[in-house]
């Protein structure tokens, strides 16, 4: 073969790999991940009795640790979260003040939670006794104390990775005006929620170069929309505090609000489809926790 055309050939082939390479690099790279929740169980551990109404002979901290498990088989890619008030409610709690709930939680494997103004129903004393029992993280950005306990429970945020897709959290808490007494939250001081949340985008998005962020919020459904319509760069909003039964997720400038009724009635299921890092598109549906439920 003549040098020439060896050298033809070889640039022809190499231009060829490279072009094969640049097609193999621009194959969009697909990720899915699964957030399940529930908000305001309201120390609701056993069942509702038969004879209850819409809520006879569903939730149960068994069937929902069951309903978890399977899911988590077939969505490895899962997280679970809480959004609060996860006391009050049954003699549990009486008898207990908060130690059972978050001990059963922790055996069903919750990722994180956030505090719901029912948490502090005892006082700080007791929630942080009860904190003993858990051994998840909570997430609250808008709660702020000097008390080590409480901060190596709380966290303001979190980042996670989960393939390939960079996730931030922050969480936000009701107003203590009007719902929690001086007394039972002494020790720890209510931030403007706005103000927090602006910060913490901010810290996420810019510094942290996060994918994705999701806003644990125990605010209510109103002040979610509102949070929403004021608030750019929040994807996802996992609720609680008003006890909304939110079938089809809730879409305000972007971003995507859920909430799943209470007392664990239902768990909710939403599975977010990335592509190259980027939403594409999601699915959500409210199972019921009930002893038939099929996954």
């Amino acid at each position: 073969m003549k040098r020439r055309d060896f050298i033809k050939k070889t640039v022809i082939a190499g231009g060829l790999l490279a072009s094969s390479n640049l097609l193999a690099s621009e194959k969009p790279k697909n990720s899915t991940l699964t957030i399940l929740h529930t908000n305001d169980t309201h120390s609701r551990l056993d069942p509702f009795p038969k004879g209850s109404g819409y809520r006879s002979d569903m939730g149960g901290v068994s069937r929902r640790a069951t309903l978890v498990n399977l899911l988590r088989k077939k969505y490895p890619n899962s997280l679970l979260l809480d959004a609060g008030d996860v006391f009050q409610g049954t003699p549990y709690f009486n008898f207990y003040e908060g130690r059972l709930e978050y001990e059963t939680m922790s055996m069903i494997g919750y990722d994180y939670g956030t505090l719901g103004n029912h948490d502090f129903d005892l006082g700080t004393e007791k929630l942080l006794k009860a904190m003993d029992f858990l051994n998840f993280k909570l997430i609250n950005s808008n709660y702020h104390s000097d008390i080590p306990k409480f901060k190596k429970f709380v966290l303001e945020n979190e980042i996670i990775e989960r393939q390939g897709v960079k996730i931030g959290l922050f969480g936000l808490g009701v107003s203590f005006k009007g719902l929690v007494s001086s007394e039972s939250h002494k020790g720890i001081k209510e931030l403007d929620r706005y103000d927090v949340a602006t910060k913490q985008i901010k810290y996420l998005k810019e510094e942290k170069k996060v994918d994705f962020v999701i806003l644990i919020s125990h605010l209510g459904v109103d002040d979610d929309e509102k949070f929403a319509k004021k608030i750019n760069g929040v994807d996802l909003i996992v609720g609680g505090h008003s006890h909304t039964k939110i079938s089809k997720p809730l879409v305000v400038n972007d971003t995507l609000i859920l909430q799943a009724a209470s007392s664990g009635i239902f768990l909710g299921k939403l599975d977010l489809n990335f592509e190259n890092k980027k939403l594409k598109s999601y699915d959500y549906e409210l199972i019921p926790v009930k002893e038939d439920t099929k996954v």
